[in-house]
């Protein structure tokens, strides 16, 4: 994965929420991060979909994988690289 510093703010500053579903999305580099509450469980659900085909090579790794960093409250919970 080759990314620059100004490639990473303009897909960051590109971003844009996709209120139109059930469960609300922001868009980043072609990742839909959807954030809910789940009436049935009783959570909030975050959920990371990756598989939107408009993610950009840059951020594709040479295994064809997208690498992710997860955080909870500043704590790391998954890094995938």
């Amino acid at each position: 994965m080759n990314i620059t510093a100004d490639q990473a703010r303009k897909l960051n500053r590109a971003s844009f929420l996709e209120g139109d579903c059930d469960t609300p999305a922001i868009r980043v580099a072609g990742a839909a991060v959807h954030a809910y509450v789940d009436a049935e469980r009783g959570q909030l659900v975050v959920s990371v979909h990756l598989d939107t085909g408009e993610i950009p090579d840059d951020l594709i790794s040479a295994r064809e994988t997208v690498p992710l960093h997860v955080t909870v409250n500043g704590h790391e919970v998954f890094n995938a690289r």
